[in-house]
Parts: C-alpha cells; structure tokens; sequence
C-alpha cells in the first residue's frame, strides 16, 4: 500500500518545526493488530545528506492475489510481480527509517528539519510504501485498514526562556478537541493527532 501526504513545515511566531514522525500498521475491522500479518517491505530509506528520495518497491510472488493501488493482481501456479516508483524532493529534510523495531509489524519514519532550514517556511510531498504478507484462504477475506497514527513535534527558538512557548500552549490546548500536546522538554511540544484507521480493500481469493 501507499500513504501520500503533504506537510506544512511553516510555524507561526517563533516557533520551529523539528521533526514529523509516521507509525503505521495493518489492523483488523475492530482496529487490533493480527498477528498473523507481517510486514516484509517499507520505502524509503533512511536517507542521508540527500536532497531527493525514491519510494520504490518490487516484490515477486507465487500463487498471490492482490492489490496494488486500486489494480487488482492475482496468479495460481506462476507469480506476480507489485511495482510503483515515486520520486520526491527534500531539501533540508533528513529520512529516518524506524520500521519493524516495535512489535515487528510498524512502518516508521521520522522526518527532521534542520533548524535554520528553507524548508521551515515550505511544504513538502511524503510518500511512503508498506507491503504486508496477509494469509489467506478460498473465500471472503476478513477486513483490514491502515492504522496511521502522527505527530509533529515544535519548539520555540526564541532564547528568551519559556513564557512564549508557556502561553501558546496553553491558548491552544482548549481548541484542539482530539489533538493532544506533549511537553518536549521546556520549550517544546509534540501535537499528536487521533489515529486514523483507512480501510482497504480485500480481493476475494478464489
């Protein structure tokens, strides 16, 4: 599967982005990991000192039915080949893998933005992939979706102590409904969003 995304690196006041972090995994329909999945491949990489990346993934399997994006794939007695590249621009971005150090099921990524970065007043396009090994058997397949959980993490730059960082925080925190805030030390904070579970779609083997 692909997750595309795009971020906003651009903070208000003094205020300087640090990093973005991505936590995915396959759940079932009641939002729990099988644990009979299993993740076998993420891109991309850790990057380092790159100015680009390449999302691109290649898998061969025998007797497998599936999707690739919205193509569905499927072979009996030969195999079948998922495929897709995707290149994108990072400039001052750095890429860190973290996938398959958890439960041995999460697809990670923590993107950090250098302090004094162009891309602190920019946007940027994320693209990653995750291939998922799934058992199957004749019939109607269960249910799955994308367990995607994020957050970005803020500080404030001003060297002047804590009482901006102290104020926005606390103006902020009434309007956020489901968006929680995580202290980061003294001046900084993770905003921490609700995870969002996006169903798939299940071919029906035959």
């Amino acid at each position: 599967m692909e997750l595309d995304s795009i971020l906003y690196t651009s903070v208000a006041g003094t205020f300087a982005l640090h990093e973005y972090n991505y936590d995915c995994r396959l759940v079932d329909s009641n939002g729990a990991i099988v644990p009979s999945t299993e993740l076998i491949a993420v891109t991309p990489d850790t990057t380092q000192g790159s100015t680009s990346y390449t999302t691109s993934m290649s898998e061969s399997f025998s007797a497998s039915g599936g999707f690739f994006g919205a193509d569905p794939t499927a072979t009996i007695g030969g195999s079948v080949t998922f495929g897709h590249s995707v290149t994108r621009s990072i400039p001052d971005i750095g890429i860190s893998n973290r996938s398959i150090t958890a439960d041995g099921q999460n697809a990670s990524w923590t993107l950090q933005v250098a302090g004094e970065a162009p891309a602190q007043h920019a946007s940027m396009e994320f693209t990653t992939q995750m291939l998922f090994r799934v058992p199957t058997k004749p019939g109607p397949q269960p249910k799955y979706g994308l367990k995607v959980e994020f957050n970005s993490l803020v500080f404030d730059d001003d060297h002047n102590g804590t009482d901006y960082h102290d104020r926005t925080a606390a103006i902020m925190m009434p309007h956020l409904g489901t968006t929680k805030l995580v202290e980061w030390g003294d001046r900084g904070m993770y905003c921490v969003l609700k995870p969002e579970i996006v169903k798939l779609m299940t071919p029906v083997v035959p």
